[in-house]
């Protein structure tokens, strides 16, 4: 768990210094295990606009695109 803690701190950190908006830090809620978190975070990422992030849009845009591709994969990251 301790690699999960350490990227979630990393994560966590580098979200807050992008004033949240640094959409490609969310992706730490599989390693988690967290599914509610994981759909939250890709519904914030598809729905925030890339340009948020000065200088930051092309990984932005990748991650609102992942986002819109991972919902329908949930079942591999978050196995019932």
């Amino acid at each position: 768990m301790e690699g999960v803690e350490n990227s979630r701190r990393e994560f966590d950190a580098a979200d807050r210094v992008s004033g949240n908006r640094f959409m490609i830090a969310k992706y730490c809620c599989p390693l988690a295990k967290d599914p509610v978190m994981f759909n939250e975070s890709l519904n914030q990422a598809i729905e925030t606009d890339p340009a948020i992030l000065p200088g930051g849009y092309i990984l932005n845009e990748l991650a609102r695109v992942k986002s819109q591709f991972l919902p329908d994969r949930t079942v591999i990251y978050f196995p019932q």
